[in-house]
């Protein structure tokens, strides 16, 4: 039974997979799942794979397919069980190993895990320290320690792939939450801003309001003005013209006395 693992039409080996981008956890707990299970139908059916390895693995447009090989690979060493590197036949225990050793493989890119090996680069811590249980236990040294069936091995594979899903869903809600928290303080400061802007709009209005005001004040003073001007010069020509007739009043006064002071007296008859 096989697992889908990948959308695109490519056929690839899981040691191509590695030499690519980071493999995510969930992505990695699917493939070794789907790698679980291809395992338990090979045991099923009496057989053991014995050198499982990164290139013993195609990841197809369907799903994974374990590549049956009849010697080990060049990258097979780091994932054989130390039973088996040791000379003895190997057994479902010993594909156990091999799996735990691919899954710690995809998970931090190295080859092989030590058991007790911290797996720093598995993140969140909430389920780092499920995964490294898992793969203490599925690559003891000793065999006996290992599961002793690959269907408690799928079991474990399933529920961590749970608990990875469920954190992941609570990281995507808490960062949901701080997007609306984010939103909503912009919308608070876009509320804020409006109430700023509106303060601004009244206070421009009040401004135009007594600039138009005393424009038509100072209009109103400057046609007063004007009219002042207008009268005062009226009032100036009409004290010139005054001025003027009065000049030649006494103008004609001072002729007439002139004439008759100079005019010779009537002599007596």
């Amino acid at each position: 039974m096989t697992a889908s693992a990948v959308t695109s039409n490519n056929v690839y080996t899981l040691a191509e997979r590695l030499t690519g981008t980071e493999i995510p956890v969930g992505e990695a707990l699917k493939y070794a799942s789907a790698i679980a299970e291809s395992l338990r139908d090979l045991h099923d059916s009496g057989k053991i794979h014995g050198w499982l390895s990164p290139s013993a693995v195609a990841i197809t447009e369907t799903g994974i397919e374990l590549v049956d090989v009849s010697a080990p690979s060049e990258d097979a060493k780091g994932y054989t069980a130390p039973e088996v590197l040791a000379g003895e036949p190997a057994d479902v225990r010993s594909d156990i190993f091999s799996l735990g050793a691919l899954l710690a493989a995809m998970i931090d890119k190295s080859p092989a895990f030590e058991a007790g090996a911290s797996l720093a680069v598995v993140k969140p811590a909430q389920y780092r320290s499920a995964i490294e249980r898992f793969l203490s236990f599925s690559m003891a040294h000793d065999p006996a320690s290992r599961p002793q069936k690959m269907n408690k091995v799928l079991m474990e594979l399933k529920f961590l792939a749970i608990n990875v899903r469920r954190a992941e869903a609570g990281s995507f809600i808490a960062n949901v939450r701080e997007v609306m928290r984010g939103v909503e303080t912009v919308n608070r400061r876009l509320i804020d801003a409006e109430h700023e802007i509106e303060e601004l709009r009244n206070y421009s209005a009040m401004l135009e309001e007594r600039v138009a005001t005393g424009l038509q004040c100072h209009e109103q003073t400057l046609h007063a003005h004007s009219a002042a001007i207008d009268s005062a010069q009226v009032s100036a020509e009409q004290t010139d013209n005054l001025v003027e007739r009065l000049i030649d009043a006494l103008d004609l006064v001072q002729s007439t006395l002139i004439e008759q002071t100079a005019a010779p007296a009537p002599t007596a008859g």
